[in-house]
C-alpha cells in the first residue's frame, strides 16, 4: 500500500436537507451502492444506502475534479457535473462504508476513453486505519464488448455494460469492492463502489 496516506481530522458533521427530485439513482442493482444527494441551498451532501442516510455536510477541502471530506466522523470523496453526483467513503468510528450515484442517465455509451478522477478510501489490512488516494481515472469503454476497464496508476476497474448502466469491481492496493455506475449527460461516465475494505467514487468525460 505504497501510495496510501494517513488521514487527518477536521470539522464535525453538518445536517443535510432534501435533494432535487428531478434526478434518478444509477440504473443498476448493487446492494452496497445507493443514492447520493446535494442540497444546493446549503452546499451539503448525503448518501443513502438500504434506507440508511450518511450526512457528509459541507466539503472540508476542494480537490482536482471534486471534493473531499476529512473529518473526525468520516472520510469521503465526491465527483459531480450537471448530470450526475457520485460519492463514496467511510464512517471513521466503525469503518462503515457508503457509496451512491444519482444523475440523469442518457442511455448512449460511446466507445472511448473517459478521463477524470477517482477517489478511493480503504482499510489498511495491517493497521485497520483508513487510508485514501485521489487518483487519475482512465476508463476504457468498449461498446462492442460491452466492457468498462482500467489498469492505470495502481487502480483497476472491470465492468460490464447493460444499456446505459455498468456494474463490476474496483481494485486498489489489494483491496476490492463491487461497483455500480452508468453514462450521464452527453459525455460523462460515473460510478461508486463499496465493500467492507474499499469505497469511493469516480467521474470521467470523453473528448
Amino acid at each position: 500500500m505504497k501510495y496510501f496516506k494517513n488521514l487527518t481530522s477536521a470539522a464535525a458533521l453538518l445536517a443535510l436537507g432534501a435533494c432535487s427530485s428531478a434526478t434518478t439513482t444509477a440504473p443498476v442493482s448493487v446492494a452496497s451502492v445507493g443514492s447520493a444527494a446535494k442540497n444546493t441551498a446549503t452546499g451539503t451532501y448525503s448518501v443513502t444506502v438500504n434506507g440508511t442516510t450518511t450526512d457528509l455536510g459541507i466539503r472540508t477541502a476542494p480537490i482536482t475534479g471534486g471534493q473531499i471530506w476529512v473529518k473526525p466522523a468520516l472520510v469521503a470523496y465526491a465527483f459531480e457535473d450537471p448530470s450526475v453526483l457520485a460519492v463514496g467513503g467511510f464512517i471513521r468510528s466503525s469503518n462503515t462504508p457508503f457509496a451512491g450515484v444519482t444523475g440523469t442517465v442518457t442511455g448512449t455509451p460511446a466507445t472511448a476513453t473517459y478521463t477524470g478522477r477517482i477517489g478511493l478510501v480503504g482499510v489498511n489490512p495491517a493497521t485497520g486505519n483508513l487510508v485514501d488516494q485521489n487518483s487519475i481515472l482512465d476508463l476504457s469503454v468498449d461498446t462492442t464488448a460491452n466492457t468498462v476497464t482500467q489498469n492505470f496508476g495502481g487502480v483497476t476497474i472491470d465492468g460490464t455494460i447493460v444499456g446505459s448502466a455498468f456494474t463490476g469491481t474496483v481494485g486498489w492496493g489489494g483491496l476490492t469492492a463491487p461497483m455500480a455506475g452508468g453514462f450521464y449527460g452527453t459525455n460523462t461516465a460515473a460510478g461508486a463502489f463499496s465493500s467492507a475494505e474499499l469505497a469511493g467514487a469516480f467521474l470521467g468525460t470523453k473528448p
